[in-house]
């Protein structure tokens, strides 16, 4: 940077004055360019950050829907059903949306299921069970890729649990109770952070909406 030109008394050299006016211009153009610099940086920052509350937003508003009212099934198995299937092709029949088990209480020869260590990429932590058990608990949400956990205890009354994959063989009966929401829908995306396709959440109103509004932009001959 130069320095200030040398006076004498109230005259300096032209070439003095040059030199120093080109060098403030310089500094000023730095600094122009330096504000325009962390103008563009908060601007950029402010971007990202409004795009960010909107895909928080868009994630959110496919976890969460409701309220919504229910209605009640009931159903009952015998032995040698599987309650799985028999689970699906329930919710199949009767047109359900947005499905769950509320409660069940039964018994088991045989179950498949995933334990808590398991993840997409390592299968090892499945176990295959069979003997008679009696159901403790299963609960979940039922769609075309239902998620079921279900708690079990043996002969001794020891518990194990887990993701049920397949294979749930009724002993003697499986009584199930199962609740509809009627205004939501329950579907299954991929999600690319847990490696397992995860549930999607909608408003039913909101299907039928985006539904009708396809519809009425097709184009009938």
């Amino acid at each position: 940077m130069c320095k200030e030109p040398s006076t004498r008394g109230t005259e300096y050299t032209t070439s003095e004055a040059d030199h120093w006016a080109a060098d403030r211009g310089n500094t000023a153009r730095r600094m122009g360019g330096a504000l325009w610099v962390r103008s563009l940086r908060v601007d950029l920052l402010e971007r990202d950050a409004v795009a960010a509350v909107s895909r928080q937003r868009s994630i959110t508003s496919r976890r969460q829907a409701g309220p919504s009212a229910f209605s009640v099934y009931a159903l009952r198995l015998g032995p040698g059903e599987d309650i799985v299937t028999s689970l699906l092709h329930f919710v199949e029949d009767k047109k359900l949306k947005a499905p769950f088990v509320m409660t069940c209480v039964g018994s088991i020869t045989k179950a498949t299921l995933r334990l808590a260590n398991t993840t997409a990429s390592n299968t090892n932590q499945i176990i295959h069970l069979n003997e008679r058990f009696e159901i403790v608990s299963l609960v979940g949400t039922l769609n075309k890729a239902p998620h079921l956990h279900i708690c079990l205890s043996d002969k001794d009354g020891k518990t194990v649990g887990g993701h049920v994959i397949s294979d749930l063989e009724v002993f003697t009966t499986a009584e199930i109770v199962i609740g509809e929401c009627t205004g939501l829908q329950f579907t299954r995306e991929m999600d690319d952070r847990t490696g397992f396709p995860e549930l999607v959440i909608s408003s039913r109103s909101e299907k039928e909406g985006l539904h009708h509004h396809s519809s009425s932009n097709q184009t009938h001959f």
